[in-house]
């Protein structure tokens, strides 16, 4: 059974959260008032309405304390929809792995924690739900690798999500389109790499996240353009390798690095540096560019290029035939 105190100690958690989204957008007077009300009101309600419902349409949730466990689904169920329930505060490792019958999942706003391989091989599995003032601050790794059926994961700036891990989508081949949150500072390496229909990243205007870690949207053959936000200082290897429809890119004035073979094999047509006075090593099939401050300075091979400047960045732009 979960224990009152930690539920009260998720209320809390996301009446904290209204409060710090509410500070960030500078609300004042009336509407800080009416929001304090609301929240209040929401909390009250979670008290008194809390139940720790384990049944649904065709399923059975294990839990233990305040950590999902497993799933039992009954005999010739298919297509179900899941209802974390309030007070659950972590998704287990392996919960829900290679489980053929979900099709839906709709978190609480108490679970704060998915763990390793949680829905990993759930291909049926079509649309996580992650609801606004969400205490989910981690994805770990591998949570939904090769959920090739997976086409939205509501990702919003008014969660607290501090972390996707490494190769956390990896493989959802039908997923199109994903929005990466401010509050998101560590994207793992090979995080959405292999999505193969993603056709659109998109991220909040100012970021909390310093660097892409390597490989993480490599061979997303689907993507077109690509914006970095601002924030953002270092691209690591293979950030964008094999993503042969990748033709437009924009990077933020706070750009200093792009490591080796971030964009090997993509045919780049049009870079924005953003006004970054940062130089990159651009390697395009015989010959080397050198980009600084939005000019293109060319070089015959390697040897023409400072040292210093090929530690810099390394073959980014390294065309595969």
């Amino acid at each position: 059974m979960i224990k009152r105190p930690d539920i009260v100690k998720a209320i809390k958690g996301m009446s904290l959260r209204i409060s710090e989204w509410i500070k960030a957008r500078g609300a004042i007077g009336a509407v800080t008032v009416i929001c304090g009300i609301i929240s209040f009101a929401v909390m009250l309600i979670a008290v008194v309405s809390y139940n720790s419902k384990k049944e649904g349409d065709g399923y059975r949730l294990l839990i233990s304390g305040t950590a999902l466990t497993g799933i039992e689904v009954s005999e010739g169920a298919e297509g179900i929809s899941v209802d974390i329930p309030f007070g659950v505060l972590t998704i287990g490792e392996e919960a829900f792995k290679n489980n053929t019958a979900i099709k839906e999942v709709r978190l609480s706003v108490s679970v704060n924690k998915i763990e390793k391989r949680a829905f990993s091989g759930c291909s049926s599995l079509e649309r996580v739900e992650i609801p606004p003032f969400s205490g989910l601050k981690e994805i770990e790794n591998h949570v939904f690798q090769r959920c090739t059926a997976i086409k939205e994961v509501e990702l919003r700036d008014a969660s607290g999500l501090e972390s996707i891990g490494y190769e956390a989508f990896m493989e959802c081949t039908a997923m199109e389109s994903v929005y990466i949150p401010k509050s998101v500072k560590v994207l793992g390496g090979y995080a959405f790499s292999g999505c193969s229909s993603l056709k659109e990243i998109s991220f909040s205007k100012r970021s909390d996240m310093k660097e892409l870690n390597k490989g993480a949207f490599e061979y997303c053959t689907a993507l077109e353009s690509v914006s970095l936000p601002e924030g953002v200082n270092a691209l690591e290897k293979y950030s964008f390798r094999g993503c042969r429809s990748l033709k437009s890119v924009s990077f933020p004035k706070s750009l200093e690095r792009i490591g080796e073979n971030s964009f090997s094999g993509c045919p780049i047509e049009n870079i924005d540096l953003g006004g970054s006075d940062a130089v990159w090593w651009v390697h395009l099939e015989d010959d080397t560019a050198v980009i600084s401050d939005g000019r293109y300075m060319c070089a015959s091979g390697s040897g023409g290029i400072a040292e210093a400047v090929q530690k810099f960045c390394g073959y980014a732009w390294k065309r595969e035939s």
